[in-house]
C-alpha cells in the first residue's frame, strides 16, 4: 500500500482529531481511549499501537498508512482522507499555488514536476494547478516543456476521469487558440498522444473551424501525418468546417474502430448523416440503424447523441431532432455531461417551438441554463439560442433585438451558412 507523507496535512488531521474527541493524545491510555471511541462510532478496529505511532508517542518515526488516515478522517465526518484534503484550509491551497508560481518564475522544471506529482498524489487540486501551469507555458511559447509535461508518466494523466480531462482541455485549449502556432509546433503537439487526447480531442472549438483558424490548423497538420491514429476524428472536423463555409464536400471515408469513444461514434454518424442530406436533400430512415449500433455496443446515450444533436440543429432537421428526443434518457453520471443535458434542452425547446408546443416550452424553460454549455461550443450554440428567442416573441422591438444579436454572433463566427435568411426561415 502506498504511504502518505504530507506533514502539514497530517498535522492538521492530528489537531482536528484531538479537538473532536475533547482531549489531548499524550500517552498509551489516551490511544486506547481513542481506539474505543473509533470502534464505538465507526465499528472499525484500529490498534492503540497504530494510534501511538500516528501521534508520535513512539521514539521511531513512522509514516502513516492510508487506512489510518481514512479512519481518522471518517471519525471527523469525512468520506475518507482525500475528502478531508479537499476541504483543507485555504492557506494549504495558497501554499501549493505559491510553490507552482516560484517554480514557474524560476522556470525550474524539476521543482515544478515535483510539486505537480505531489498534488497528483493527493488528488486535491491537481487539475487546476496543472491547467494553470500549461496555460502559463502556452503564453510563454514554451511548447517543448508542455510536450515534456504531458509525456511525464508519473503524472498518469490518462487515468484522470473524463470530466477532469474536459477541464484540462477547456483550460488549455482556450489559451492555445490565442497563441501563434507554427506548423512544427502543431506537429509536435499532435504527435504527443496524451496531449492530443486531453486537449485537442476534448476542446473542439466550433468557432475556429474556418481556414487559418486555430482548430483548422490542427486539422490540416493532422491529416498530413501518415497513418495517424486520429485521422477519422480530423476528417470529421474538416467535413463540418467545409459544410459551414459552403465549400465543396468530398465523400467522407470514415471507419470506426472497435474501441471508439461514443462521442467520436456520434461525430462519425453525424457526418454521414450530414453528407447524406447534403447530397440527397432528404433524411433516409435507414440512418436510424445508428441506434442499433449504440445498443449493440452499449454506448452511453448522453455521449452518443452529443454530435448528432449539433448536426440536427445545423441542418434544421426536425425529423432527426424527434428521433434524438425519443432516444434520450435521463441521468448524468459525470459533471461534463451537464453540458450534454443543456444542449438536449435547447433541442427540445427548438422542436417544441416548431410545433407550437407551449406546454413543453413552459415546462423546460426553468431548467434551461445556456451558461453550462461546454466552452468550446459556447459561441456556436448561441446562434441557435438567438434564433429560438427571435421566433418565440411576437413583439417587433424584441424581434429586431434578437435578430441583431444573431447577426453579430454569426459575423463573429464567420460561417457562410449562418446568414439573415437562415435565422428568419429556420422553422419553414
Amino acid at each position: 500500500m502506498r504511504i502518505f507523507d504530507d506533514t502539514q496535512m497530517i498535522h492538521y488531521l492530528k489537531e482536528q482529531t484531538q479537538h473532536a474527541i475533547g482531549f489531548t493524545i499524550a500517552n498509551r491510555g489516551d490511544c486506547e481511549r481513542l481506539s474505543d471511541i473509533i470502534y464505538e462510532k465507526l465499528n472499525v478496529q484500529i490498534s492503540y499501537n497504530t494510534l501511538r505511532r500516528f501521534f508520535d508517542l513512539d521514539k521511531k518515526h513512522y509514516k502513516p498508512r492510508l487506512n489510518t488516515l481514512n479512519i481518522l478522517s471518517q471519525l471527523l465526518g469525512y468520506k475518507n482522507y482525500l475528502a478531508l484534503c479537499a476541504t483543507f484550509p485555504e492557506k494549504n491551497r495558497w501554499s501549493s499555488s505559491k510553490k507552482i508560481f516560484i517554480a514557474l518564475g524560476e522556470l525550474n522544471y524539476s521543482r515544478l514536476i515535483n510539486v505537480l506529482i505531489l498534488e497528483r498524489f493527493k488528488q486535491t487540486q491537481f487539475v487546476n494547478l496543472f491547467s494553470l501551469t500549461i496555460r502559463e507555458f502556452v503564453f510563454r511559447q514554451e511548447f517543448d516543456l508542455i510536450d515534456k509535461l504531458f509525456r511525464d508518466k508519473e503524472l498518469a494523466l490518462l487515468t484522470l476521469s473524463y470530466s477532469e480531462k474536459i477541464h484540462i482541455g477547456e483550460s488549455v485549449g482556450s489559451a492555445l487558440k490565442l497563441a501563434t502556432l507554427k506548423p512544427k509546433t502543431i506537429q509536435k503537439l499532435l504527435n504527443n498522444l496524451v496531449f492530443t487526447e486531453l486537449v485537442i480531442l476534448t476542446y473542439v472549438d466550433y468557432s475556429t473551424l474556418k481556414p487559418g483558424n486555430y482548430f483548422q490548423n490542427f486539422v490540416v497538420e493532422a491529416l498530413r501525418i501518415p497513418n495517424y491514429k486520429h485521422h477519422v476524428f480530423f476528417k470529421c472536423i474538416r467535413y463540418l468546417g467545409n459544410y459551414l463555409m459552403n465549400k465543396p464536400l468530398e465523400k467522407p471515408n470514415l471507419r470506426l474502430g472497435s474501441t471508439t469513444h461514443p462521442i467520436l461514434v456520434s461525430r462519425v454518424f453525424s457526418i454521414r448523416i450530414l453528407d447524406k442530406i447534403a447530397h440527397d436533400k432528404s433524411f433516409n430512415t435507414d440512418v436510424l440503424a445508428l441506434f442499433t449500433y449504440k445498443k449493440k455496443h452499449q454506448l452511453s446515450t448522453n455521449d452518443f447523441l452529443y454530435e448528432l444533436r449539433i448536426v440536427s440543429l445545423i441542418m434544421k432537421n426536425f425529423k432527426l431532432m424527434k428521433c434524438l428526443i425519443d432516444e434520450s434518457e435521463k441521468g448524468i453520471t459525470e459533471f461534463y455531461q451537464e453540458s450534454h443535458a443543456q444542449i438536449h434542452l435547447l433541442l427540445r425547446l427548438i422542436y417544441a417551438t416548431k410545433n407550437k408546443d407551449y406546454k413543453t416550452i413552459n415546462r423546460i424553460k426553468p431548467n434551461f441554463e445556456p451558461n453550462k454549455w461546454a466552452l468550446s461550443y459556447f459561441s456556436f450554440l448561441h446562434i441557435f439560442y438567438h434564433i429560438l428567442l427571435y421566433h418565440q416573441t411576437d413583439k417587433t422591438d424584441f424581434k429586431r433585438a434578437h435578430l441583431r444579436n444573431f447577426k453579430e454572433a454569426a459575423k463573429n463566427l464567420g460561417y457562410t451558412n449562418f446568414n439573415h435568411s437562415y435565422c428568419i426561415h429556420y422553422f419553414d
